[in-house]
Parts: structure tokens; C-alpha cells; sequence
């Protein structure tokens, strides 16, 4: 739903949307990277009375795959506002001798819905316990490939409940379904455009960022 829209809701700019998308002025320092890394060892806030048992789970299960959910939800957080414009077609792509590489080139397409995603998000009145939660769901998102997935489902799920409790105690319970939505919305998005979109200027992968940050 919140990757849905009309034009006329959502208007898009004059780029074409296959063309490639770069990166614009608004891009994401390394600094801006730190919190996540962070994000990936912490607790969750404490809330009012939360009716719901301690969450705990080995540091193993935590990790740099969750850093794409978080960031998007940093940027739903603050009304992350960004531009693109069609990059540059070199010599080699033409050749196709980066064909893989091109691939997974962020298109105007996925600029566009990942700025509608935000844009929505901006309507919804969450606060920082919310967002904070929000994330530390992302992190536990079990992959059923996985061994660890119901470890991690059964951590996010009480993870879950803390969100609808702190919703419930604001008095905005109706809308912890768009708080599960968004979090479905984050986590569909994909790892390698959006590594090149923001942060490409890094002289590592952020995976790698991530697990030099965590020592």
C-alpha cells in the first residue's frame, strides 16, 4: 500500500524512469552511518508498564544485513528528502562489460517509490519509541532460509508487542497495522540499489562498514 499511489498523487519528474538513477546532494556521510551500527547492539527503550516479557537473543543472531531496513526507517523517521538525475552511460557499460554491475543500478523508478514510501511515512504520527522499535524488529526479520528463523521470529514478535503497547498507551493503537506495513514496505526493497544510491561513496561495502564499527 504504501508503494501504491495515481500520478496525480505521486508526481514524477521529467526523467525517464529506466534511465539509471545517480546519486544527488543529499547523500548519507559516513558519520550518518554510525547509528545504525549501533542500532545493531542495543536494547530496546523501555516503555510504560509494557505487558511483555525481556527481549534477549544471542549476539549472533544480530548483524550488517539488517542495515538496509534501517536506514529507510531513519529516513521515514526524518522525512528524508533526496533528488536523482540519469547518470552517466560509460563506454564500457555500452560494451557490456559490466553488465552485472549495471544491473543493479538504481532506476528513477525505484528512486520514485522509495519516495513515496517516505512521503507517506510523514503522515503517520509516529515518534522516536516508535521508530526506535520499528528497528529493532528489523533487526531480528527472520529470513526462513535461514537456521536462526524462528529464534529471530520469536524475538521480533515480542519486539511487536511493545510497539502495538507503546501505540496503545498514546492512544494511536489503529495504527499499528501501518507500523507492520511499513516495516513489510522496508524490507522489500532492494540491498544493492539502494547501497549504490546512498552510499557508494564509501571506500568499503557498508556491510563491511558495519562489522568494522561492531569490532
Amino acid at each position: 500500500a504504501f508503494l501504491g499511489g495515481t500520478a496525480d498523487q505521486f508526481p514524477r519528474r521529467s526523467q525517464s524512469v529506466s534511465a539509471p538513477a545517480r546519486r544527488g546532494s543529499a547523500v548519507l556521510p559516513s558519520a550518518t552511518l554510525q547509528p545504525f551500527a549501533t542500532a545493531l547492539g542495543c536494547q530496546p527503550p523501555s516503555s510504560s508498564a509494557a505487558p511483555c516479557r525481556p527481549l534477549s537473543a544471542p549476539r549472533g543472531l544480530r548483524g550488517p544485513r539488517a542495515w538496509p531496513r534501517i536506514l529507510q526507517l531513519y529516513m521515514l523517521e526524518h522525512n528524508f528528502q533526496f533528488a536523482v538525475s540519469p547518470a552517466a552511460t560509460s563506454a564500457s557499460q555500452e560494451s557490456g562489460e559490466v553488465a552485472t554491475t549495471a544491473k543493479w543500478q538504481p532506476t528513477k523508478s525505484f528512486a520514485d517509490d522509495l519516495q513515496r514510501l517516505i512521503a507517506a511515512a510523514s503522515n503517520l504520527p509516529f515518534d522516536t519509541v516508535t521508530y526506535n522499535l520499528l528497528r529493532l524488529a528489523a533487526i531480528f526479520m527472520p529470513d526462513q532460509s535461514q537456521p536462526d528463523a524462528p529464534a529471530l521470529a520469536e524475538v521480533q514478535s515480542e519486539i511487536m508487542k511493545h510497539i502495538y503497547h507503546h501505540l496503545g498507551v498514546k492512544g494511536l493503537a489503529q495504527h499499528f497495522k501501518e507500523a507492520e506495513a511499513i516495516l513489510e514496505a522496508v524490507s522489500q526493497t532492494d540491498k544493492a540499489r539502494l547501497e549504490i544510491l546512498f552510499c557508494s561513496h564509501l571506500s568499503s561495502t557498508v556491510d563491511e562498514y558495519i562489522r568494522v564499527q561492531l569490532g
